[in-house]
């Protein structure tokens, strides 16, 4: 009965990171994206993000709001406090498209190598974090951008090659697809293979914070 259940959430598109990263297994809750369709000039943009926090696009934007209000660095650090726990796994998912009003179901994308950009639509990359703490005062401060103390709260990954399909796509309003790649710390060093599964909502919530 359990491996009913799993394949039919994987044949339904659930969000979800099969593999370790880094030696750690990834727990995922939510998914929503944002797109831009001036993000690389003529190219647009489609940004999934899968976070190990449930209500993802309504705490991301809360977070946001809360952020653009404060005036110290210790306001921006009790923002992120208040909204998200302490540890938690967030992947980005870049993929450059010629219009993001274009229909994309049943394209299959290229993964980028983990140290190039995104040069052309058509290719994927994924940005990761898994946050181990809270942030602190330095974490926002030019100090700490100084020191290095602003990124000590969370270590950073990237995708390394691999191959992604976008299984659904309604313009403007949901995504799904999967992402299958090798993950690499910031030295390019193999970190785990991974398959990313999501099916995502637009968040225009948070496009209105960020984009607005």
């Amino acid at each position: 009965m359990r491996l009913s259940l799993l394949l039919l959430a994987l044949a339904t598109g659930c969000n979800a990171v099969s593999g370790d990263v880094d030696g750690d297994p990834v727990d995922i809750d939510d998914a929503f994206y944002i797109e831009d369709d001036n993000a690389f000039g003529d190219d647009g943009l489609i940004q999934v993000f899968l976070l190990g926090i449930p209500d993802a696009c309504a705490v991301t934007a809360e977070f946001l709001d809360d952020f653009d209000d404060a005036d110290s660095p210790s306001e921006r650090a009790d923002a992120w406090k208040d909204n998200f726990p302490e540890e938690f796994w967030e992947f980005q998912v870049w993929i450059r498209v010629d219009d993001v009003d274009d229909e994309l179901a049943g394209q299959e994308l290229d993964g980028i190598d983990w140290d190039d950009a995104l040069e052309s639509d058509d290719e994927v990359g994924i940005l990761a974090r898994r946050y181990h703490d809270h942030p602190d005062d330095e974490s926002f401060s030019w100090w700490g951008a100084f020191t290095g103390d602003a990124t000590d709260y969370y270590e950073t990954y990237r995708s390394d090659d691999g191959d992604a399909k976008i299984s659904g796509h309604s313009p403007g309003e949901s995504i799904r697809g999967s992402f299958g790649t090798t993950m690499v710390d910031a030295d390019g060093d193999d970190e785990g293979e991974i398959t990313l599964r999501f099916s995502a909502q637009r968040c225009r919530d948070v496009e209105d914070e960020l984009f607005d």
